[in-house]
């Protein structure tokens, strides 16, 4: 199955309750489903009480699956070690 992952949305405060964020994840929806996807996922941190009720309007939440992240130092260990990979 394939499908896009959405990250990073912010909308300043001003511009917040005005659907833009509504607006900008359905522009990814659909950019995901014409490139032949047919999901969309992000992340939210967990303590985030106000984005959680936002996106449970537009999807569900999946406490099956576990969102794995490195930290800045793992990803550069990790970086650093793809430069040796053969091509």
């Amino acid at each position: 199955m394939t499908g896009g992952l959405l990250s990073d949305l912010y909308v300043l405060p001003a511009w917040r309750r005005r659907g833009v964020a509504r607006a900008l994840i359905a522009a990814s929806a659909r950019a995901s489903a014409e490139a032949g996807g047919e999901f969309l996922a992000w992340a939210v941190d967990a303590d985030n009480g106000h984005a959680r009720e936002f996106y449970r309007t537009l999807s569900r939440e999946v406490p099956e699956n576990v969102i794995c992240s490195c930290n800045p130092q793992e990803f550069a260990r990790l970086a650093d070690e793809a430069r040796t990979w053969r091509r």
